[in-house]
């Protein structure tokens, strides 16, 4: 168990190792580096999924898993990082960089 807040976040190292490696694959002009939203709500509810409020606040993906991942690895003195792949958008994206 971990506070309230506890910062899951992937290792900077990790992750530009892995965004390196897309570039050198050839893949850099497809590749995003940001902000992901950990959620168990796969399906809707009864309440509204704010999607145009996370897009406001820089959050590029919404996904299940990596904030425990990222917790475990850390409470663990370990590297993590991650690759997505978007199966669905319900946003426009602009390239940043």
């Amino acid at each position: 168990m971990v506070p309230a807040g506890f910062p899951a976040v992937a290792d900077r190292q990790v992750v530009a190792s892995l965004s390196d490696s897309a570039t050198k694959l050839g893949h850099g002009n497809l590749t995003f580096e940001g902000l992901t939203l950990t959620l168990d709500a796969f399906y809707s509810g009864s309440i509204s999924f704010l999607h145009d409020v996370y897009q406001r606040s820089n959050v590029l993906v919404v996904e299940m898993e990596n904030a425990a991942l990222m917790t475990i690895a850390s409470l663990r003195k370990l590297k993590a990082g991650a690759i997505l792949a978007i199966d669905g958008c319900r946003c426009q994206f602009e390239r940043r960089v």
